[in-house]
């Protein structure tokens, strides 16, 4: 059962991705996701 005050992960990756100073590509090279799916979680 997972608390409510916890986000989603999806945000928390939208967070780290916004505060690496990354490109998306190389964000989501590092994160093993792809491109497509980074993009529609920012």
């Amino acid at each position: 059962m997972t608390k409510r005050s916890e986000k989603p992960e999806w945000v928390r990756v939208a967070e780290e991705y916004e505060a690496s100073g990354l490109t998306q590509r190389e964000f989501a090279e590092r994160r093993s996701m792809t491109l497509s799916t980074l993009q529609s979680w920012v």
